[in-house]
């Protein structure tokens, strides 16, 4: 006798060889195919539940359906078969070993943030954009500053001198502030 195509969810229960409550927190984690009136459709189901199921929790799946006695396990391999099981969802780890790489990163990051060899990139804009802006209006500043100074010199070296002194000034404020920045400390 085959198995019908949709059933309620108790005897779906029932036709898998576990809880009622397994079957709804299958229903909950999206691994069940519904039909309008809410009954399980039993073979899409059996499909989805196998393709989203995580391999490495095998060993539990199989010890658990062991101690009930049930089919739910994959299939065993012939005493002959020289061929290696195939993985239920090769999607899963490739997913898990993203995760990991990214959880991984992340912790990476953070380590690095903490020892501020790494700092958060919108303070440093913000920053920057204010060195800058800084910068900038030092620099115009110079021509008004120096300008009554610079007319009653007449030696081009010390016009020079004058110039320097300011510009280097002005750019070693901006050098202060990002070293601050560097250290974290702005």
């Amino acid at each position: 006798m085959s198995a019908p195509v949709t059933m309620r969810l108790k005897d779906f229960a029932d036709h898998l060889g576990c809880t009622p409550s397994y079957v709804t927190k299958l229903k909950q984690a999206g691994r069940l195919v519904l039909d309008e009136a809410g009954r399980v459709k039993v073979a899409e189901s059996q499909a989805l539940i196998e393709a989203s199921r995580d391999p490495s929790k095998r060993a539990v799946a199989d010890r658990h359906t062991e101690e009930r006695g049930a089919a739910l396990a994959a299939p065993a391999a012939e005493p002959g078969d020289t061929e290696a099981p195939a993985i239920a969802n090769p999607d899963y780890q490739a997913a898990r070993a993203k995760r990991e790489h990214y959880a991984a990163l992340q912790a990476e990051a953070d380590y690095r943030a903490k020892i501020r060899e790494l700092l958060d990139a919108g303070r440093v804009r913000a920053v920057l954009a204010d060195v800058l802006t800084e910068l900038r209006t030092q620099i115009e500043a110079i021509p008004h500053t120096l300008a009554p100074a610079l007319a009653a010199m007449t030696d081009e070296s010390t016009v020079k001198s004058a110039l320097v002194a300011e510009i280097e000034s002005a750019l070693h404020t901006a050098s202060a502030r990002l070293e601050k920045l560097g250290r974290g400390e702005d």
